[in-house]
């Protein structure tokens, strides 16, 4: 009989969800409720597990967000600087 199975995929608690991502478990609990992209966890008896790999990859989708928005808002705050600039220079003179 052949084994077609897959290799398992680590797992890991709540607790490690939450030194990865950074919030508390608290905040952990909450966006699995509110949060459809947030990783599935899994309960097996009383506790409850998340796959590592996807936990991973959701932190970098977040890190990938922020940076995009923060890129967004710095080229916005350059640009708006850059115009005040441009508005002092172009004084009429007296």
């Amino acid at each position: 009989m052949s084994d077609d199975r897959k290799p398992p995929k680590e797992v890991i608690t709540i607790n490690e969800v939450s030194e990865i991502l950074g919030p508390p478990r608290r905040s952990i609990w909450d966006a699995m409720r509110k949060k459809p992209d947030f990783p599935k966890a899994f309960k097996v008896g009383r506790s409850w597990f998340f796959v590592r790999a996807e936990v991973i990859a959701y932190r970098e989708k977040l890190q990938a967000e922020f940076a995009a928005k923060h890129k967004l808002q710095t080229a916005e705050r350059n640009a708006a600087q850059i115009m005040r600039s441009v508005s002092r220079s172009k004084k009429p003179d007296k």
